[in-house]
């Protein structure tokens, strides 16, 4: 099929290498431009190209062939509809321009000194994004002839869930300093009891409330809760809902990952062990 492209083909494979690469910097650069710098015609110009390849990676993926059955289908009708039931939605929000809305929100005199509450909503959009970095985690890991972090063993793969956990805790994290945002950081928000909200006196400084943002995502999610960063208003305790249930999927992943991890080094484990029992037979015979 000359239309279709082999999942196994080196342009195939420098072009999800190139994804990764372009999904990771949209994960970790919109949100914070939506929460500190604020979007700007050069960022847009940059994110332009970015968003562009996100884009082309649809009609990509669209003729793209999958293996079904142990067999690798190359029908190119079949192809798009597997991919259109699939996955063509999520691709489709992981390559909105969210750079471009923030901009459009900041032209209409909506993104002032404190963003409405639709740009706290813009950056959980990036979420869709976190799906895109966890498909190339899949195919990296699980395709025939491409199990790059498979071959690269334990450490590879425990390495790369590990970023995908801190990539979730990072857009947590940004998304809940946005939401105190949207109050101005007055007397109820978490960055106010936080101490966090004069960043014009210097003893302030955004890394400051990045760190923080990022220590309370950690804390939530992982369930210890220390109490000291805490919602304080109905919109931070929604918030903090809304990441407790991400958090579920993504930290299941990552059970999962290490669990099957373990099962693998069992099993290679028990197979060493009945070859060296097979060859103390041989030898004793």
């Amino acid at each position: 099929q000359r239309r279709v492209i082999h999942p196994l083909s080196t342009s195939h494979l420098v072009w999800r290498f190139l994804l990764v690469a372009v999904a990771g910097w949209f994960y970790v650069a919109v949100p914070l431009r939506i929460a500190w710098t604020g979007a700007d015609w050069s960022s847009v110009a940059i994110d332009a190209v970015l968003t562009l390849l996100l884009i082309a990676d649809i009609g990509v993926m669209m003729r793209t062939a999958y293996v079904r059955d142990a067999a690798l289908v190359l029908a190119p009708r079949a192809i798009a509809r597997n991919y259109a039931r699939k996955h063509l939605l999520v691709d489709v929000l992981a390559a909105l321009p969210l750079d471009w809305i923030a901009l459009a929100v900041k032209a209409a005199e909506l993104h002032s000194a404190a963003p409405p509450a639709q740009m706290a909503l813009l950056t959980q959009l990036e979420v869709f994004k976190l799906n895109k970095l966890a498909k190339c985690y899949r195919f990296f890991d699980d395709t025939p002839g491409t199990a790059y972090l498979r071959r690269g063993g334990a450490a590879a793969r425990v390495a790369a869930t590990l970023v995908l956990c801190l990539l979730l805790a990072h857009e947590l994290g940004v998304g809940f300093f946005i939401v105190s945002k949207m109050r101005e950081h007055d007397e109820t928000t978490w960055v106010y009891n936080a101490g966090l909200a004069n960043t014009a006196s210097g003893n302030v400084t955004a890394v400051d409330q990045y760190v923080t943002s990022l220590y309370w995502a950690l804390t939530m999610a992982t369930t210890v809760g220390f109490g000291d960063i805490r919602a304080y208003n109905t919109p931070e305790r929604l918030y903090s809902m809304l990441g407790m249930l991400l958090s579920v999927v993504v930290f299941a992943f990552a059970i999962n990952t290490f669990g099957g991890l373990l099962s693998e080094q069992r099993d290679a484990r028990r197979a060493r062990t009945r070859k060296f029992e097979w060859v103390q037979q041989y030898l004793h015979t």
